[in-house]
């Protein structure tokens, strides 16, 4: 059976090379950041009268929870 040129397994007709650490990382802190600013933005849109503003950081740091915990759930389907 031929193997591939660059993680070494098996080449079949599923194949697909594992993920590097810094795949891994790169794509868990862009989409912990991408929900920390949604959410930021969702804030900002929804609270014109800035009844939360002291709330801020507690705003984007749920919502980095929420997009890094959906983008590895995603990633396990």
């Amino acid at each position: 059976m031929a193997t591939c040129p660059k993680c070494g397994g098996h080449l079949t007709s599923r194949h697909r090379c594992r993920r590097t650490t810094e795949q891994t990382v790169i794509d868990a802190v862009l989409s912990a950041a991408a929900g920390g600013f949604w959410a930021l933005a969702m804030a900002a849109l929804f609270d014109r009268g800035g009844l939360t503003a002291d709330a801020d950081m507690m705003f984007f740091f749920g919502g980095a929870v929420i997009g890094a915990t959906t983008q590895a759930w995603l990633r396990r389907r």
